[in-house]
This record gives structure tokens, sequence and C-alpha cells, in this order.
């Protein structure tokens, strides 16, 4: 068991990538979205109001398209009137549903005679399926098999020995296996501790002003034509 130093690590440090050119202050964002000028929307005019030359006839557009006829009757309905229809023949008293509907005489009911009870003519042996079936054999029940049990002396001395102390004994003169792991004694450092962590010792508070905003303004779009009316 020799130590053997770890390896080096293979990752690469975290540390931020800095540039040697100096900052000119322009960003894709900035160089694709360039701000356009847009031109104030162009006021109309509003026409003043000019009331109507001519009469007002104070006619509506149903009157103007149906107009009324003179001497005309009008349409009559060909509904039929609502009146009871009565005949000159006396009741006979028969009505549709008397007619249809006649009453017709229902069979009784088959009814299937009762069976009387006839009692049995031999006695009565008061013996089960089990006892007439399966009857006692005489014979010899079967011997045990297992040893038969010894009566223990209670006066007998106590051995006191076990498979366990009787397998596995202690051995004398035998040293315990010594640890192949080498053991380890902390050592403090000997620089001083700093009390900066990576993050304050790489990332440092340098003001930036923030960049320009190229979004642009939310502003009506105005055109330069005049309104057609369309």
């Amino acid at each position: 068991g020799q130590y053997a130093p770890p390896a080096p690590s293979t990752k690469p440090q975290l540390s931020a990538a800095v540039s040697t050119q100096p900052f000119d202050g322009s960003t894709s964002y900035h160089d694709s979205y360039a701000p356009f000028i847009i031109q104030p929307r162009p006021k109309q005019e509003k026409e003043k109001f000019k009331p109507p030359e001519g009469e007002f006839l104070s006619e509506t557009t149903f009157k103007h398209d149906y107009k009324t006829h003179d001497g005309t009757k009008p349409a009559q309905s060909l509904k039929p009137v609502g009146k009871a229809q009565s005949s000159a023949e006396p009741f006979e008293g028969v009505t549709i549903n008397r007619e249809s509907y006649k009453v017709w005489d229902m069979p009784t009911k088959f009814q299937r005679p009762q069976a009387v009870y006839v009692p049995p003519t031999d006695k009565f042996s008061a013996q089960t399926t089990m006892q007439a079936d399966f009857r006692p054999c005489q014979a010899a029940p079967t011997k045990s098999i297992r040893p038969p049990e010894r009566a223990k002396d209670p006066n007998a001395s106590f051995e006191g020995t076990t498979t366990q102390k009787g397998d596995y004994k202690e051995w004398k003169g035998a040293e315990k296996a010594k640890s192949l792991k080498e053991e380890r004694i902390y050592q403090p450092p000997a620089e001083k501790f700093e009390g900066i962590s990576t993050c304050t010792a790489h990332y440092k508070g340098q003001y930036a002003p923030p960049a320009p905003s190229t979004k642009p303004q939310l502003s009506a779009a105005v055109s330069t034509q005049p309104f057609d009316g369309s």
C-alpha cells in the first residue's frame, strides 16, 4: 500500500473570457434594428355643415315604396270558420273508441294442481352417508418411527461448550492484522486566509452606463399622401 498523489484535474478554469480590444458600444441588436424617424400625422380640417337646399318631404322609405291603392278591398281569409259541425240525425250512442276497442273475454289462468305429500313406507335408518359408505375396520394403528424420549439426569454437570466454541478456537500469540489505509494528519495552511471568494476575485464591480434602447416609439404611423375618402 503505497500513497499515490491524485492526478491533476483537466477541467478548464471557470474564468471570464476578456477581450483585449476596447469596447466600441455597438451590439448586434443595435446594428440590426436602427431607429426610424416617424413623421407627424397631418391634421385634416373638418368640413362645415351645409343645410340642404330642397324642401323636407317627411316621407319614409316604406311609404315611398308601398303606396296605398284607393277603391280596392282587402284579401279575404281562406281559414275555415271555427264552428262545431252539428248533424240532423239522432245520436246512436256509438263512438269510435267503443267501436274499435271492444271488451274481449279473457280465459282463466292455468293452475297446476298441488302435489300431495306421501310419507315413506321404509323404516328410518338414522345413518348418514359418511357412516353408510365408510365403515370402521378392526385393525391395529401404525407404530411411530420417532425414537423414544429419554429422561434427562438433573444431577449431571454442565459442560459449558457450544458448537461455536468447539469449531472456532482462540489462537494465542497471533497479532491483529494492520490496516493498509494510510492515516492522514491534518496540517493547517501556512499562508494567511484572504477571505475573498472566487466570484469576488473574478467579477469586480465596475459601473457601465446602460445601452440606449433601439425600440421604436409607440406612435401612430402617418401617411404623407392626402386622404382620398376611400
